[in-house]
């Protein structure tokens, strides 16, 4: 697929080089909506490079919205290969839009909200960031547990490593 840039340009998301992957994953993934998921998600799992994986969950994340975070938690939830989910999952943890005091309110509330997403790989992962944080995190495990679904919150626990982390 040919995804144009901001001159006008086509980028080829299909490209044998993985920069000009990497720039559609990035153009494609700002300007995203639902017609361009099949794209996207097959950028999120580039078998060929995780540079393509990275730039692309990462443009995805800087939107700062739901859409987003979903994507890449859906590509998280798909991955085949330890390389690929491991770049999946830094992106979610290292992304600074998220994680700073003024959004980290805003990412739990996403996170809460994919725990009931139409996707269970999308549940699942959220479920999997929620549960990777530490109460203090969340305010307090009470108001934590009441805002997910008993399914969810039984997962967690369930998944949850003696140390307390997923």
């Amino acid at each position: 697929m040919a995804c144009p840039d901001t001159d006008g340009d086509d980028i080829d998301a299909d490209s044998p080089l993985w920069p000009v992957r990497a720039a559609a994953g990035r153009l494609t993934a700002a300007t995203a909506d639902a017609g361009v998921d099949g794209v996207l998600h097959r950028l999120h799992l580039d078998a060929r490079d995780t540079g393509v994986t990275q730039a692309t969950a990462e443009a995805l994340l800087e939107r700062g919205d739901v859409y987003g975070l979903r994507a890449v938690l859906r590509a998280l939830a798909r991955a085949q290969d330890m390389g690929t989910a491991d770049q999946l999952g830094a992106a979610i943890d290292c992304d600074p839009h998220g994680w700073t005091e003024a959004g980290d309110d805003r990412r739990i509330h996403e996170l809460r909200e994919l725990t009931s997403d139409e996707d269970a790989g999308v549940r699942a992962e959220s479920a999997a960031v929620l549960g990777s944080l530490r109460p203090s995190d969340l305010c307090d495990e009470a108001s934590f547990t009441s805002a997910l679904p008993s399914a969810t919150c039984t997962w967690i626990e369930e998944n949850r490593s003696p140390d307390g982390c997923s």
